[in-house]
């Protein structure tokens, strides 16, 4: 007790020191950049899968049949609904619609003559029931890439397998030459009209 009463001089004037020191806000090195709309813009669609929901769906993936709601709250239409949105692309010189993807990076096509399988068993299946829109015919505008192949399964169980290669695509009015699988062996539930998947996740995932 006697140790705390002779230091309390000491430490008075570093207290008060510190008891002075002020702080500012920083400031900003420069002015806001102006906000410029692009003309490259993705036009996007609802589509709902031939179940009646989207098996891809966080709200699915979690067991939700239906989300709850409250009069203090915004129902996400997308997850009550279990629709998914989907935009025109190009590959080569074929247009298709193809499900626009946050949660994953690969964007891919499915290829004329694939393999239908059936999600639990891998047992074969009609093409048709895989419900894919319109496939890609391959052209001399695609170079595949050898001994690289695709591999992918989403949360939901559905897996693609494929090959991969260079492709001219254009998206949003952009057009650039760059390396894409093709699926020719599905395990998928689709929609009935579109063909692929726009990934446009950061790479890592």
């Amino acid at each position: 007790m006697l140790s705390q009463v002779i230091l309390a001089p000491f430490l008075a004037p570093f207290l008060v020191e510190a008891a002075s020191v002020s702080f500012s806000a920083a400031t900003a090195f420069q002015a806001p950049s102006e906000i410029v709309t692009s003309s490259n813009v993705l036009t996007l669609t609802k589509k709902l899968s031939v179940k009646g929901y989207n098996a891809r769906s966080a709200a699915t993936l979690l067991g939700l049949s239906k989300i709850p709601t409250s009069p203090h709250s915004t129902t996400l239409i997308s997850l009550f609904i279990g629709e998914e949105f989907a935009t025109e692309i190009t590959f080569g010189t074929e247009t298709f619609e193809s499900i626009v993807d946050t949660g994953s990076s690969d964007t891919w096509i499915i290829e004329s003559g694939f393999t239908c399988v059936n999600i639990t068993d891998s047992a074969p299946l009609p093409e048709a029931d895989c419900y894919f829109g319109p496939t890609y015919n391959v052209t001399d505008t695609f170079k595949q890439i050898p001994d690289e192949n695709f591999n992918i399964t989403y949360g939901d169980g559905e897996f693609l397998t494929g090959i991969v290669g260079y492709e001219y695509i254009t998206l949003a009015g952009i057009k650039v030459r760059q390396e894409v699988p093709l699926v020719n062996y599905a395990a998928w539930e689709g929609d009935g009209t579109t063909s692929g998947l726009i990934g446009l996740a950061y790479p890592g995932m």
